[in-house]
């Protein structure tokens, strides 16, 4: 419910199915799920420390979310895990980079935020295995199919990527973790308009929570 100009009332559906098809071996879950998305300078800001501070905010709301997987215990330890979704979403911020204006058509580095309608079907994969109470190795594989309506591309989202890392419980409530991110297949928009595909960022990192 808002107030402002007008009032809009939004209605979202929240449902998950789980059904245990082999006890403690085969399981399906689905869920249908949408919402709103509040966002703000401050929580833009967070996500992209150069965006510029005259940027449009506006919400994004996801009217219809659908996702459907399945979960199998190949061993007693090991769980493999796919799960696909299709999303409707209106109003999807995507970042594009503030052109300088001058002669070198060249880039400051900060961002400036472009709206646009979408359609999204994802689909991942991943093996979890406990080694033990205290290790656990994950990896993990998703795949991003866009399809925006005001802009040729999903700018700087990842077409797919690739995640692995494991944990080791030290206490109760102290855990090291190292894991890899790998983000592939992104796109920005240069100054002429045109497409132009990104470097695969890779990422490792050690965390002591």
């Amino acid at each position: 419910l808002e107030f402002a100009k007008k009032t809009h009332f939004f209605f979202f559906l929240k449902v998950r199915f789980d059904m245990s098809v082999v006890k403690n071996l085969f399981y399906l879950y689905a869920q249908v799920w949408g919402g709103v998305t509040k966002n703000s300078m401050r929580n833009i800001a967070q996500e992209n420390l150069y965006v510029t501070p005259n940027i449009r905010i506006e919400d994004t709301y996801n009217p219809l979310n659908l996702g459907l997987g399945f979960k199998v215990r190949i061993v007693p330890k090991l769980i493999f895990d796919v799960f696909v979704d299709y999303k409707i979403i209106k109003d999807q911020y995507f970042y594009t980079n503030a052109p300088v204006l001058s002669a070198t058509n060249t880039y400051l580095n900060t961002f400036d935020v472009v709206y646009s309608d979408a359609k999204v079907f994802d689909a991942s994969a991943s093996l979890t295995y406990d080694w033990s109470e205290k290790v656990t190795a994950f990896v993990k594989g998703a795949y991003h199919k866009w399809n925006c309506k005001e802009i040729d591309y999903a700018w700087y989202k990842p077409e797919y990527d690739v995640e692995a890392g494991v944990s080791y419980r030290v206490i109760r409530d102290f855990e090291l973790s190292l894991s890899y991110n790998l983000l592939g297949n992104r796109r920005y928009e240069t100054p002429e308009g045109t497409a132009e595909k990104m470097r695969a960022l890779h990422d490792l990192r050690f965390n002591a929570t």
